[in-house]
């Protein structure tokens, strides 16, 4: 082929690939002549220069960088704007990758490796940078400032609630205060209608509010080893512990010098926090709502990201008294919670001191019961010496002395259930009037 017959097909080619020829995608829309409007280079070309031309390699796409005042700048060829940009570090298991460049309008406009290279983003697409000479610095920006950041939902949600709290509106108000119901009595003297809010239930199959007496630093006393929760289902209408959703039961084992009593929970307990409870916010820790219901009950509830999703866990206003769902709804408590009442300042220090007597007992009641079992488990060991056989038997024996413990103490067990109770009766009488006093003042 000719050197003029190549030519035209050359020519031809072109022409079919800027037609839309082909499946070749068409190539960014930039101006006709984009590096025309870039400044005459320096001359001679100075590489340590602080204002740089860049170009991508089809020469297509340019941009003019400056760095020569301390700040980043950019024009991009065709265009007239020049727009500051903020560095934003990219990390990658704590290890600096890079910095995007972020607008004034908090978009990323670039992105700057720490090699060097520039990518530049315009839509969906990325193009990558290359040097092309210096050039002289660029005027002052046109669009210049820090990025204005949009606050997410989660975000706005927080801020809304923080300044609606007892504890930002009140300073007198501590932490712990939460947990006194004196102390909230007195906080609800002074909240008015605009900070009192209402618990609604957007996801069931979320993180639900969780009942909690206490901050997370303030722990009561806990034992280790005993189920937590009974077969047994909870009925309101049973008397006693099991009208609250628990269950005392001793758990004990032969030579064990941690013989304890547990309130167990019944199936059933807790029932979720009821859509429609109404309340005031406390305090805002991070992304956790510590939430006081309007019969002083305390939760925490979770307004991160993920939790309004579907809308707002808390929405300002008590909502139709008619529509708020019964006082009282959790009440239960055992040793760890009696205890960290105490410790709050919110109990008497003997109330949980008398409940630990009680374990106290109970743990010598168990001692003695299991020394009189003595005779029958060095029995067992002694006589039986194939370890399977004398494995199943000495856990039945085992299980046989575990209620024989149970039986013996249990007026111990009973004297725990007796003394928990009043407890939990003497702080829900001290509740209801709290829920009457708030029903009262912004119930209307």
């Amino acid at each position: 082929m000719d050197k003029v017959l190549f030519g035209a097909v050359l020519v031809s080619c072109a022409a079919a690939v800027a037609c839309g020829g082909g499946n070749e995608a068409p190539p960014p829309k930039t101006q006709s002549n984009p590096v025309a409007t870039v400044p005459p280079p320096a001359k001679p070309d100075d590489p340590q220069a602080p204002s740089v031309h860049y170009v991508t390699g089809d020469k297509l796409v340019g941009l003019v960088f400056d760095r020569s005042d301390g700040k980043i700048k950019v024009r991009v060829d065709g265009t007239t704007d020049i727009i500051e940009l903020t560095p934003e570090e990219d990390r990658h298991g704590g290890e600096l990758r890079g910095h995007y460049l972020t607008t004034p309008e908090d978009k990323h406009m670039m992105y700057l490796h720490t090699g060097g290279s520039l990518t530049y983003y315009k839509g969906r697409d990325e193009f990558h940078l290359q040097r092309d000479h210096s050039t002289d610095p660029l005027p002052a920006a046109t669009l210049a400032g820090a990025p204005l950041k949009k606050k997410l939902p989660y975000q706005i949600l927080d801020e809304q609630l923080d300044a609606i709290s007892v504890r930002k509106k009140f300073s007198t108000f501590t932490a712990l205060d939460a947990s006194n119901l004196a102390k909230v009595s007195a906080a609800f003297d002074q909240v008015d209608a605009s900070m009192v809010v209402h618990y609604v239930l957007r996801d069931p199959n979320g993180w639900l509010p969780h009942n909690a007496f206490t901050p997370q630093g303030v722990s009561g006393t806990s034992f280790g080893g005993g189920a937590w929760q009974t077969d047994e289902m909870w009925d309101r209408n049973k008397k006693g512990l099991a009208k609250f959703g628990g269950s005392v039961k001793g758990y004990s084992e032969y030579e064990s010098v941690g013989n304890h009593l547990f309130v167990q929970t019944m199936k059933g307990y807790p029932a979720p926090l009821a859509n429609g409870t109404p309340g005031i916010v406390w305090e805002m820790d991070s992304t956790t709502a510590v939430f006081i219901a309007f019969d002083g009950a305390r939760y925490t509830v979770d307004v991160g990201n993920s939790a309004v999703e579907k809308g707002a866990p808390l929405e300002v206003g008590a909502g139709a008294p008619a529509s708020w769902p019964a006082p009282l709804q959790h009440s239960l408590m055992g040793i760890p919670e009696i205890t960290a009442l105490a410790k709050a300042g919110a109990l008497p220090q003997k109330t949980g001191d008398d409940l630990l007597l009680v374990d106290d007992e109970w743990n010598k009641c168990a001692q003695k019961t299991w020394a009189t079992a003595k005779p029958d488990i060095d029995k067992l060991r002694a006589t039986d010496m194939n370890w399977s056989t004398r494995e199943g038997r000495g856990q039945q024996l085992h299980e046989k002395w575990v209620e024989t413990v149970r039986t013996k103490c249990k007026p111990t067990t009973e004297k725990l259930e007796k003394a928990v109770l009043a407890v939990i009766e003497a702080r829900d009488k001290e509740r209801l009037a709290l829920f009457e006093k708030a029903k009262t003042k912004f119930g209307k």
